[in-house]
């Protein structure tokens, strides 16, 4: 497996408020790294996940478009980088991306928009308006850059004994 961080640790591609990147030490902790199967009902940008690397793990998340994405990049992350390599970047083009309806977009395309909204969008929120449109402003480019295709293949292989659940965490 490809490894992205001085640590030897997959870097996880997205952003998300909210995330457990600073108690990462911590939490860690906690993980005995045993046969146990790691479950995360919550998985944002699974932070923990990538950090502990469990042999068996369940990622759920209510976010269709989040669980859709994963999915996208465990099985196909070269479409997911080309279709990203597409999306000029901008300020200008933030906004139309945003604009996009997913019918008319291909799997692939629809991973390459959340990643694209999610590394320039305000603090990585992700929040909708009623009728399910994105609507986090832009953010700029201190928010970090597009993951490389080297990373989005080092998360598929990571995720690739991983089961991902779209579902509310009550399930």
């Amino acid at each position: 497996m490809i490894k992205n961080d001085k640590e030897g640790k997959v870097k996880p591609i997205l952003r998300w408020a909210g995330s457990k990147r600073k108690l990462l030490p911590i939490l860690s902790k906690y993980w005995n790294n045993t046969e146990n199967r790691y479950f995360e009902p919550f998985a944002g940008s699974a932070q923990l996940f990538y950090y502990i690397q469990p042999q068996k793990a369940i990622l759920s998340d209510i976010n269709t478009t989040l669980i859709g994405t994963y999915k996208c990049i465990k099985t196909d992350p070269q479409s997911v980088f080309d279709a990203l390599s597409r999306i000029p970047i901008s300020k200008a083009q933030y906004y139309k991306v945003r604009k996009e309806r997913l019918d008319d977009l291909t799997q692939s395309e629809i991973a390459a928009r959340f990643i694209y909204l999610n590394r320039f969008c305000f603090n990585g929120l992700y929040r909708t308006n009623q009728i399910g449109q994105f609507n986090v402003p832009y953010s700029g480019y201190k928010t970090g850059n597009l993951p490389t295709l080297e990373q989005l293949i080092s998360v598929s292989n990571s995720l690739k004994s991983v089961k991902l659940i779209n579902d509310d965490f009550e399930n």
